[in-house]
């Protein structure tokens, strides 16, 4: 588990570097979730990390979905956030507190005007949930090794 840590935070520390180096954003950004897959029932594995950048304050909602997007599992942010790198988890829960089953999820960002309805940015990207035990025994020897250290 400390390995998985320790890789997520690196990736996630090279997607926030402008945090670093004190910048601002230049424009409305939606990051892939990290990690992808994640598997929330295991317990090695229990949440996903998604960044945000937004360059200038806006009223934020983002949302994970159905896979058919019909409907909302769960907001994540729903806030007036100010200029800047932005990140929130999702432990692969629903609004009840159920665990989500296998499956892709995709999760909204939406930014509009302070207080106003134009709609300033858009995007949806796609979180995949897989619980499943990988079948060959690369795979399933490199996960055991990763893993080694939270058992113990």
């Amino acid at each position: 588990m400390r390995s998985l840590r320790l890789a997520a935070a690196a990736v996630l520390s090279g997607l926030l570097a402008g945090v670093a180096h004190g910048q601002t954003p230049t424009a409305f950004a939606l990051q892939q979730n990290v990690p992808d897959p994640f598997c929330s029932a295991s317990g090695a594995a229990t949440f996903i990390t998604i960044q945000f950048a937004i360059p200038r304050a806006a009223d934020v909602v983002l949302s994970v979905w159905t896979s058919d997007e019909t409907t909302s599992l769960r907001t994540l942010v729903n806030e007036g956030l100010q200029t800047g790198y932005h990140s929130v988890t999702w432990d692969g829960r629903d609004e009840l507190g159920g665990l989500v089953p296998d499956g892709t999820y995709p999760y909204r960002a939406t930014a509009r005007e302070p207080g106003g309805v134009a709609v300033l940015f858009e995007a949806t990207l796609v979180a995949t949930v897989s619980c499943r035990i990988p079948s060959d025994a690369t795979t399933w020897s490199l996960l055991k090794s990763l893993f080694s250290g939270a058992v113990r």
